[in-house]
């Protein structure tokens, strides 16, 4: 019959990929500053961006944020549309320390050769797409401390619940319908631990930032084991330099490459970001980033803004809008820092 043309008779080849979350993942101020905020971060977010942002920021922070990201692929040709990556964060800190909680994923579609068998049942070899979605609860204790008047150090110690699935698209009709990463996969939990390290060195008009994240380097499986995804270190330089009229220039760059990207192969982004604010109650920021390893180098733009709804407390906002819709993102948070 018809719907048993393709019936797969060889299982999946195993499937090895090392792979690092990008920083533009979450943190709707540092969204809306296109990744520019590794010497920028002071506030909750410096868990993630910064951990010793946290010496320099704000004495204390609250927050809860959440982005709505989505990617295509570079290639016009490819038939996949958009993978989505929503991303939430709830946050606490002071200048010493910050516990916090954020959820993010990763995608990523590879060709496999298959073995099936057509209406002859005679065995021929297919390539197919497979899907891989981890997604990474994190539970994360940070503490930051001066051990210089100009430089600081922080870690960040993460619990990380991570649930892998993994799905074929375009075997079974369209890759429209076949291409979800959250529904309709078999999927698998582990527990595992990581460590993030920052450094924060200036004074108050200028500020340069280093970090390195995943330095464990965690693995991931699928439940029946044909595919892994490591996440490796991944490390980060940024500058931030403020000036007498209060406008606020950062820059950032990786110093290592995001290996097997889901959008472009390969990734090492640079990032410059603005941001002022006007009044006492409205804040404007932009940027722009470009990924130095793609065969198109297609930017990515970025605008946010902050309204204060009371004093210290603001309403984030963000939106970001790559070059022919390669990257897409929306963000808002509720910020409280004093």
């Amino acid at each position: 019959m018809h719907c048993f043309r393709f019936l797969i008779l060889v299982s999946l080849v195993g499937i090895n990929t090392a792979q690092a979350q990008t920083f533009e993942a979450l943190g709707v101020r540092a969204l809306g500053m296109a990744g520019a905020f590794v010497g920028v971060a002071d506030d909750a977010t410096a868990v993630y961006w910064n951990p010793a942002g946290l010496s320099t920021g704000h004495f204390f922070s609250l927050l809860a944020d959440h982005s709505d990201n989505s990617y295509r692929h570079s290639n016009k040709r490819t038939r996949f549309p958009k993978m989505r990556s929503p991303v939430t964060m709830v946050g606490l800190s002071t200048n010493d320390l910050a516990f916090s909680y954020y959820r993010l994923s990763i995608n990523k579609t590879m060709p496999v050769l298959v073995d099936v068998a057509n209406d002859n049942f005679s065995a021929t070899q297919n390539e197919i797409s497979i899907n891989t979605n981890l997604v990474m609860q994190n539970v994360a204790i940070t503490g930051s401390t001066f051990v210089h008047p100009a430089l600081s150090v922080g870690t960040t110690l993460r619990y990380v619940r991570g649930s892998m699935g993994i799905g074929s698209a375009g075997v079974f009709g369209s890759a429209a319908q076949s291409f979800d990463w959250t529904n309709g996969m078999e999927r698998s939990g582990q527990n595992k631990f990581d460590v993030d390290v920052g450094l924060m060195f200036g004074s108050e008009m200028i500020q340069v930032g280093i970090v390195g994240r995943n330095l464990l380097q965690p693995e991931f499986v699928d439940s029946i084991g044909r595919a892994e995804i490591r996440l490796d270190r991944h490390f980060r330089a940024g500058v931030g330099f403020r000036t007498g009229v209060g406008l606020l220039v950062s820059a950032d760059i990786d110093l290592s490459s995001i290996k097997n990207d889901a959008l472009d192969g390969q990734r090492r982004n640079v990032a410059v970001g603005l941001e002022h604010w006007f009044t006492d109650w409205l804040g404007i920021r932009g940027g722009s980033r470009v990924n130095l390893l793609a065969t198109t180098i297609e930017p990515v733009g970025a605008i946010g803004l902050s309204l204060a709804l009371a004093p210290g407390m603001f309403l984030d906002g963000q939106f970001t809008r790559g070059s022919g819709s390669i990257e897409e993102s929306w963000g808002i948070a509720i910020r409280v820092g004093f």
